[in-house]
């Protein structure tokens, strides 16, 4: 008897340490619980902030792109827009070319009609009858210069 009464203590004995493990474990497994659901909240916060941050690459994605664009739209009218003021300078040095030659060639025919002239006046001085019988000719030199020489020679 004694020896079933230490059975039955250490059986007690047994049941209390099972008991104490038993509350140990369901205490551990509520703690485990409470800690699954503060991963699954951190979780489900990084994947709503995972999202968020997705949405904001896309929209700079699309940003950088349309910029870009710009970029690229700002070159092109950045290399037209010299060419155009290349094409400008060529056409004012042309311009300028175009004036140096019309002065040269107005002085030219200044200083021809002044020879005429002279040349003219001394045929009249040299010789005053000569004048009537060489004024058809120069009459008909002076039209290829003159416009106001043909109502000359449509007097005569």
């Amino acid at each position: 008897m004694a020896e079933l009464i230490t059975h039955i203590w250490q059986a007690l004995q047994e049941l209390k340490d099972s008991k104490d493990t038993c509350n140990q474990l369901l205490q551990e497994r509520d703690e485990s619980e409470e800690e699954i659901k503060r991963i699954i909240g951190r979780n489900s916060q990084l994947k709503s902030e995972l999202g968020e941050l997705h949405t904001e690459h896309i929209e700079v994605m699309h940003q950088r792109d349309h910029f870009k664009d710009a970029l690229s739209t700002l070159k092109e009218e950045l290399n037209t827009h010299e060419r155009v003021l290349n094409r400008i300078t060529e056409l004012e040095q042309e311009l300028n070319l175009a004036n140096n030659k019309i002065e040269l060639l107005l002085k030219q025919q200044k200083e021809h009609e002044a020879e005429y002239t002279q040349s003219l006046f001394e045929e009249l001085v040299a010789s005053p009858g000569e004048f009537h019988k060489h004024e058809k000719e120069n009459v008909s030199r002076l039209n290829c210069h003159d416009p106001a020489s043909i109502s000359v020679a449509e007097r005569m």
